[in-house]
């Protein structure tokens, strides 16, 4: 098993079924994609985790020997973790900004035989002689 805590086992489940989801509607989802979804989903995950350090300690923090405060070392994960996360989106086609894999349908007009009777008629030639 990945995941040892039920946090994080809720957040990859739901990540994972929010992923296939979308896929499918997009008609996208296939066996070989399977892997690159696994990792898109543990990216994720990871992003989670490390939020909730920054979250708690903060992006700066003291270091033990030196006392200088240095960037924390989630923060850089973090940042990795939501690149990786976007390369991922955009290979399997869920990036908001890379959706153009399927296009939006639009409706066809329904027609009535009363649009056929009402259809508006030509304007009829002026008359030359007067």
């Amino acid at each position: 098993m990945l995941y040892q805590d039920e946090l994080d086992l809720r957040m990859a489940s739901d990540f994972w079924r929010t992923i296939v989801h979308e896929m499918k509607d997009a008609q996208t989802l296939g066996l070989a994609n399977g892997p690159a979804i696994k990792r898109l989903v543990v990216f994720h995950v990871e992003f989670e985790r490390q939020a909730r350090v920054v979250g708690e300690s903060g992006v700066i923090h003291p270091t033990m020997k030196i006392k200088v405060p240095q960037i924390h070392p989630s923060w850089t994960v973090l940042k990795q973790a939501a690149e990786l996360a976007s390369t991922m989106e955009a290979e399997l086609g869920i990036s908001p900004r890379r959706r153009n894999v399927t296009k939006v349908q639009k409706k066809t007009k329904r027609t009535t035989a009363a649009d056929e009777f009402l259809k508006p008629v030509a304007a009829r030639p002026s008359n030359p002689l007067g």
